[in-house]
């Protein structure tokens, strides 16, 4: 147990001080936290520990660090927004309190910041206020100003060391950069013990949600059976990374759950999530290349479709929504090995740039500017691939003609240049 009072903070900074910058990869989540109002909710904080534990006297020393660096690089990116929506760097930076009794963290907060960090020598500084803003109110100051500068002269001053300046500053942004893969918050899960666990939330859980009630909802209608097939949704850039969000190698559509969905980059990177991305997921990017106007694919294995997917048989335009919604034929691509990026290119050179085309030997793929227009072009597909084998049942298809399906492409087309005007 640490001691009580002034001991404490000595015994801190003595632990700290063990521990070199960046407490050997651990990093800690707790205190004030960065400020983000697109991800407003309840927040805990926690430690984050390198995998594997590869330091073997890891102890005391490396949690109060961490906790220590923690603050100070939230602090610092407060300040960095606090700047940036006034327009101007602040011209002093001053702390107090508690905090300033650890003279390893005033020391840490102005590396971190790199600049001169001013501290009060008293922790008392919230009574210190009070009185000030009551000696203002009685008269015994002009102003609130006047009355913070009586007492600025017995601020003290911590300059940054360069060379630990420029070390904290890698280690910041890799804080920075955990914490934004964090995301969220944290939230409760029963795990199949029953146990109550915690998990932290993702900060594309919305995204992570559509796509779970997606796979549920196509599952129901026998689109996507079993463990077969695989949903993905573009997701905005990520410090300029393209990246989506897709389902894990494996899952059962039926049984999905959001820590099922995992986030990767456009080069297969992981960015969110434990499990593998889908064995498909060069497909779904080279999708999302080649047209900017689709933000979600469905890789469907549906009965019809796949059955016109192995007899090599495009389903030619025979209904008239056919056409508006998907944009004309539904090709089918040549064969290539599942997973490669063979299957990818001849996926996007059936595709084209209509919302549907069948995978040669496999299944069907469905595009859409969202998962919902993604999923109506999955039902509209296997309803047509139905109605193509069963009217070729009965003795051939009369296929639209051809003004019919140029005046509906024409509507494909401009609804598509309405959601995704050129640039």
């Amino acid at each position: 147990m640490w001691g009580a009072g002034e001991s404490a903070f000595s015994e801190m900074d003595a632990l700290a001080g063990s521990v070199p910058a960046g407490s050997e990869g651990t990093l800690a989540f707790l205190g004030p936290s960065r400020m983000d109002v697109s991800r407003l909710g309840l927040r805990r904080g926690g430690f984050l520990f390198p995998v594997p534990l590869t330091f073997s006297d890891m102890g005391r020393g490396h949690l109060v660090r961490a906790a220590l660096e923690g603050i100070a690089y939230a602090m610092r990116a407060n300040l960095q927004q606090a700047e940036a929506v006034a327009g101007e760097v602040s011209t002093e930076i001053a702390v107090g309190g508690g905090m300033t009794r650890t003279h390893t963290w005033v020391k840490l907060l102005a590396d971190v910041i790199g600049r001169e960090v001013r501290f009060a020598p008293s922790p008392h500084v919230s009574a210190l206020g009070a009185y000030l803003c009551a000696a203002t109110a009685i008269g015994g100051f002009a102003s609130l100003e006047e009355a913070a500068g009586s007492v600025a002269g017995s601020l003290q001053p911590v300059e940054p060391d360069p060379l630990a300046r420029a070390e904290y500053e890698d280690l910041y942004h890799g804080w920075v950069e955990a914490a934004d893969r964090l995301g969220g918050g944290w939230r409760h899960r029963r795990s199949e013990t029953g146990r109550l666990t915690c998990r932290m939330t993702s900060g594309w859980q919305a995204e992570k949600r559509a796509i779970v009630e997606a796979a549920h909802r196509m599952a129901e209608h026998a689109l996507l059976p079993g463990a077969s097939g695989n949903i993905s949704v573009r997701l905005e850039p990520d410090r300029g990374r393209e990246i989506l969000a897709i389902t894990g190698s494996g899952k059962q559509s039926a049984a999905l759950a959001e820590e099922d969905v995992v986030v990767v980059d456009f080069n297969v990177e992981p960015v969110e999530g434990d499990l593998a991305p889908s064995s498909e997921t060069l497909m779904h990017v080279a999708i999302y290349r080649a047209r900017g106007d689709v933000g979600a694919v469905i890789h469907s294995h549906s009965p019809y479709a796949s059955v016109a997917a192995v007899a090599g048989r495009e389903i030619p335009p025979i209904v008239d929504e056919m056409v508006i919604a998907i944009g004309g034929a539904v090709r089918v691509s040549e064969y290539a090995f599942p997973g490669t990026q063979k299957l990818a290119d001849s996926v996007c050179s059936a595709l084209g740039e209509r919302n549907a085309a069948l995978i040669g030997n496999h299944g069907g793929v469905c595009v859409g500017r969202d998962l919902d227009e993604a999923m109506e072009v999955c039902a509209i597909t296997e309803r047509m691939a139905k109605i193509f084998f069963q009217a070729s049942l009965l003795g051939g298809v009369n296929v639209l003609p051809p003004e019919a399906v140029e005046a509906e492409r024409s509507i494909f087309r401009m609804r598509r240049q309405r959601e995704f005007p050129a640039t």
